[in-house]
């Protein structure tokens, strides 16, 4: 009895620290009374805390609890067990929290030669030899193994059909009722038991090499149905959602490229408008001259009119008064005229430097740039990674690129778990580089200093080094 509560006491230990890449990838505990009789995996298939496992897992046992990647552990019940199948639909008395997103699986089945990735809980190596109980029911006593480093095991297809597969992979066999994802990271199915392999086989310890038995996603989405569950399903294949992305990213290029023509088509219309206003103020120019000469010849006019007067003051001295009221009214049109002339000639003038001004302001808007940027550096388990963020993105948009793990909510994807779905955005003001949180869970650090989670724009030059999360990347400003 005591070494059952100390197998018990063992198992809830490494539950919690049991990690894993997926946080709908479970492990499955199989009790029988207070003692562990069998362990593997299983995943979330929907957001009510249905899951899937390996049905030989729950032989021998009266109690099932599941745990997730945040370590509690959740009473399960069982939906269904089919017999020509090992397989087993499970229901936890809580649905997990928010942020655990439930697997989909893919829209057709693997082909031969695939290559699929492995999740799940199990130990680098054959569990060790087990005792058998000196009382009570004739079965081995269990000791909990659980994966350290929660790596996913690389399989590549041998066989494939409808109903299964068979993989070439190497995995404990905690790995029964794990799930073998494609390259879109879509479920292909389910490790199963070879149909060769017995309760008792299964018992032993053993490694699952070099061949690995997979129930189809396709026979697994019907049975779900079946149960009255409705699970997530890929639209399209992994290969055709890989050319949709594609055609995606090139359209997204021939609009960049629309974009581009259009402000040099604005570039030339600004540069004809400049000529425009320097061919106006030529003519003004032309304009004021000629007003120049008019008010002298006015003047030469005027004084010729006066000489005349004076020279007839004597005998013509009622015509000498008419005349020079004439003179004075010809002084104040042609003061009048000339004031008019000026001020014309100066509201073109400012006209032109304004609209000058106005097309460099515009030609410069048309060929502002930002030379490319490079972050180099390494994820939070080390693997080397590297970022190349395109200057003409950040300065054509007002909000910057934004780094994160979801493809649907971030511009430049970082496919790591330290890292948020929106975690933090680089943007230019001014010609100048800053960088702001976007209210991470991992943080935001320059050169070792933390961003304030309530945002703010820090600004970063070349050789800075950022740190999103567990990734730490060194930036560098391209030249040319």
């Amino acid at each position: 009895m005591l070494f059952a509560v100390f197998v018990f006491w063992v198992c809830s230990a490494v539950g919690v620290a049991a990690q894993t890449n997926d946080a709908a990838v479970v492990q499955i505990l199989a009790f029988e009374d207070q003692d562990l009789v069998n362990q593997g995996s299983g995943f979330y298939v929907d957001g009510a805390g249905t899951v899937v496992t390996a049905g030989h897992l729950l032989r021998r046992q009266n109690k099932i609890l599941v745990v997730g990647s945040d370590g509690e552990r959740r009473p399960a019940s069982i939906v269904k067990m089919p017999d020509d199948i090992d397989f087993a639909i499970l229901r936890v008395s809580t649905a997990p929290k928010d942020g655990v997103s439930p697997a989909t699986f893919a829209a057709v089945a693997p082909s031969k030669s695939d290559v699929l990735s492995i999740k799940g809980y199990w130990a680098s190596g054959p569990e060790p030899e087990r005792g058998w109980s000196l009382f009570g029911p004739e079965r081995p006593d269990f000791i909990a193994a659980v994966q350290e480093k929660g790596d996913p095991v690389r399989a590549v297809v041998d066989t494939a059909s409808d109903a299964g597969a068979v993989l070439f992979a190497a995995a404990g066999r905690g790995a029964y009722g794990g799930p073998a994802l494609n390259a879109c990271a879509r479920v292909a199915g389910m490790v199963a038991r070879a149909p060769s392999k017995s309760d008792e086989d299964l018992w032993k310890p053993h490694i699952i090499e070099p061949k690995v038995s997979l129930i189809a996603s396709a026979r697994i989405v019907a049975i779900l149905r079946d149960a009255g569950v409705t699970p997530s399903v890929a639209a399209q294949d992994c290969k055709t959602e890989a050319a949709s992305k594609e055609k995606a990213a090139s359209a997204k290029a021939a609009t960049a490229e629309k974009k581009r023509k259009a402000a040099e088509q604005k570039a030339k219309q600004a540069e004809k408008k400049a000529k425009e206003a320097e061919k106006k103020a030529a003519e003004a120019d032309k304009e004021k001259e000629k007003a120049k000469k008019e008010a002298e010849r006015v003047k030469q006019d005027t004084t010729k009119a006066v000489e005349g007067l004076s020279q007839r003051v004597d005998e013509k001295s009622k015509a000498l008064e008419a005349e020079q009221e004439q003179r004075k009214r010809y002084m104040i049109y042609g003061g009048i005229a000339v004031l008019a002339l000026l001020i014309l000639s100066f509201l073109l003038w400012s006209k032109r430097k304004r609209d000058l001004r106005n097309a460099e302001a515009e030609i410069e808007a048309a060929n502002a740039r930002f030379n490319d940027c490079l972050l180099e550096g390494t994820d939070a388990a080390g693997a080397p990674l590297a970022l190349r963020v395109s200057g003409r993105d950040l300065i054509k948009s007002a909000n910057g690129v934004v780094f994160g793990r979801n493809p649907d909510m971030a511009d430049m994807v970082i496919a790591d778990d330290t890292v948020s779905r929106r975690h933090a955005r680089i943007m230019v003001r001014d010609n100048r580089l800053y960088l702001e949180d976007l209210g991470s869970t991992g943080g935001t650090r320059i050169n070792g200093e933390t961003l304030d989670a309530d945002g703010g724009l820090a600004n970063v030059a070349t050789n800075d080094v950022i740190e999103l999360g567990g990734v730490k990347l060194t930036l560098k400003v391209l030249e040319g």
